[in-house]
């Protein structure tokens, strides 16, 4: 159980630990390897904003004037997680408390599939090469990516590069994949974010002693990835 450390079981019980008994290949992550990895219920869809950071300025007797602040755009997220025993609930309490609420830095993944492979990946590939989703132009040269396979099996891997090739797209990856990945055993291939919980409270909905849910929404920190690099 090599490639990561061990504070993604931060305060979760063995049962939980068992469900993620594969997390074998969790690279990329530099010195925060922090991550929530837990799905969202999808009885709720997931919400995403986007701050394009512009600012409207209007001095006397001047038209109103838009400015960019910046040429990133950032993701904010939400998304409603649904805890069926305490142990799940203490799970989500202790993260929480362990970032300080917005204090602390994560991951968090991206829960929809933009990329689309274009041929299985074998052991060793550096190269991924995707439908065309214009990926390229929102890369920084600091992106993450993350693979759920339906067994379970949680992937991350930084991203060196991204090239338009035509139709298709290659992500380039810092570190080769080291197993053999059929495109059919892919349940999730997204963008891994770095992000700080938006508020600094945390709201439980009880449904009875064992049943809550819990909605968190994460801000994306594009500005803050070299101050986490190893």
């Amino acid at each position: 159980m090599s490639g990561y450390g061990t504070n993604y079981y931060y305060g979760m019980s063995p049962a939980y630990k068992d469900i993620y008994a594969s997390l074998d290949s969790l690279q990329g992550l530099a010195d925060n390897n922090k991550i929530l990895l837990r799905e969202p219920n999808w009885i709720q869809l997931p919400k995403g904003d986007f701050d394009l950071s512009r600012e409207v300025n209007q001095y006397t007797g001047t038209t109103l004037n838009i400015y960019k602040l910046i040429d990133e755009t950032i993701s904010e997220l939400t998304y409603l997680y649904t805890n069926l025993d305490k142990e799940s609930e203490y799970y989500f309490t202790k993260f929480f408390n362990d970032r300080k609420g917005k204090h602390k830095k994560f991951w968090v993944p991206y829960w929809k599939n933009p990329f689309k492979l274009q041929s299985d990946i074998s052991s060793g590939d550096k190269i991924l090469t995707i439908n065309n989703c214009y990926y390229n132009r929102i890369d920084f040269g600091y992106e993450r990516i993350f693979f759920k396979l339906k067994n379970n099996t949680i992937i991350t891997r930084q991203v060196t590069a991204v090239l338009q090739r035509g139709l298709n797209e290659d992500i380039i990856l810092t570190t080769a994949i080291d197993r053999d990945i059929k495109i059919s055993d892919i349940k999730f291939f997204s963008r891994l974010l770095l992000v700080r919980f938006n508020n600094d409270s945390m709201k439980l909905k009880f449904y009875s002693d064992d049943k809550s849910d819990a909605t968190f929404t994460f801000r994306e920190l594009p500005f803050e990835h070299t101050e986490v690099e190893s």
